[in-house]
């Protein structure tokens, strides 16, 4: 079982197990609002990836990663638009399910990752 959303006319895919564990708790709707978000606030997104990763760290702890492919290469710009976009995040996704989230930036064409928390 997948999910699929369409945004920046395309799909955004949600791999199984990252859409049953949202089915399941109820997170479904917010991963939509979280995708939607991430083109408004980064130049040139290529692609957007769902998973779903256990935390190494924390036993039991599962969280949502959220993989944005940009064609941009302004780190300062990436990093400022990072911050934009967690004010508006927190301003419509409720703060229990942002903790579960997790996005990464990847710019295309580079061997660079950012990856950034929920910051709560």
């Amino acid at each position: 079982m997948y999910q699929i959303f369409n945004i920046l006319d395309r799909p955004i895919v949600l791999d199984k197990k990252a859409t049953e564990y949202c089915e399941t708790t109820g997170k479904l709707f917010s991963v939509k609002d979280y995708c939607e978000l991430i083109p408004r606030h980064f130049k040139n997104v290529k692609d957007i990836g769902v998973t779903l990763r256990s935390d190494p760290e924390i036993t039991d702890y599962e969280k949502v990663v959220f993989e944005a492919v940009v064609d941009d290469d302004d780190l300062d710009g990436i990093l400022r638009r990072e911050a934009e976009f967690y004010i508006e995040a927190y301003s419509q996704i409720p703060l229990e399910i942002l903790k579960e989230f997790v996005l990464t930036v990847r710019i295309h064409h580079a061997k660079i990752k950012i990856t950034m928390g929920s910051h709560a």
